[in-house]
């Protein structure tokens, strides 16, 4: 994953040849990136147009303040030779760079597959992780996984191969139930109407919860290879059994 930091210098022209070319080929190809590398290319331009609007009136405000300092040394006189560009340039990344990390962070991305499409949608998150999402189905996630955790909510069916991250677990929460992975493949089914959700493990092993709070009264089952598990919201149960669909695949 490349940082904001070095799209910011890329952008600005700052990058060595070699971080260009490799900034280049990261992006090429993949939709979310270049999304996120335009986003960027405006937040930048709109910071520049805002702060060199008022860089005349900067000018006139450092001029005065010089003019009343009576005796002022010389290293005060230097400041009048200061590159008000430079300066205003440093203080727009500073503003995109803040203002950057709000708008990934607070961004969510919906994806909605209308129950009468009759082929599913393939989604690629920002971890890389896959997403299948089926009709009649959407998918909540941000834009950016920010945090510990990567967390989506999903309404409907969903297959997911997760990429693998030991240290940031991928969360899917249903509304009803949630389920815990750090890099599987498996499958998640909650219809809005139902009564239960099911969770179907083709490889890795996931953690399945009866609620989407853990509180004292959530329980949970580990769910392995060619496993199913089956929560029922009505009798509050949550089962495990084995998945012969799965299981016969050649």
């Amino acid at each position: 994953m490349i940082s904001d930091k070095r799209l910011i210098r890329y952008l600005l022209g700052e990058s060595g040849k070699k971080n260009q070319r490799r900034i280049e080929k990261w992006v090429s190809g993949d939709t979310f990136r270049q999304q996120r590398v335009n986003s960027l290319r405006e937040m930048i331009s709109d910071s520049v147009d805002r702060t060199e609007s008022h860089s005349e009136q900067m000018h006139e405000d450092w001029q005065l303040l010089l003019s009343r300092m009576k005796g002022s040394p010389e290293k005060y006189r230097l400041a009048n030779r200061v590159n008000y560009r430079l300066l205003l340039r440093v203080a727009a990344v500073m503003l995109v760079m803040v203002g950057t990390a709000l708008f990934w962070m607070l961004k969510d991305q919906r994806y909605t597959v209308p129950a009468s499409r009759t082929s599913a949608r393939v989604i690629t998150l920002s971890d890389g992780s896959l997403v299948t999402l089926m009709p009649g189905s959407s998918l909540v996630s941000p834009a950016r996984f920010t945090g510990k955790t990567r967390l989506v909510r999903l309404s409907g069916e969903a297959s997911f191969e997760v990429h693998s991250d030991h240290e940031n677990p991928f969360i899917v929460k249903t509304g009803q139930a949630m389920v815990e992975v750090t890099g599987t493949k498996f499958l998640v089914s909650a219809l809005p109407d139902g009564d239960e959700v099911e969770v179907h493990v083709e490889s890795g092993k996931v953690l399945f919860y009866n609620s989407n709070v853990l509180t004292k009264d959530a329980f949970r089952v580990g769910l392995g290879a060619g496993e199913k598990g089956i929560y029922s919201v009505s009798r509050k149960t949550l089962d495990k059994f084995n998945d012969f669909a799965l299981l016969s695949t050649p």
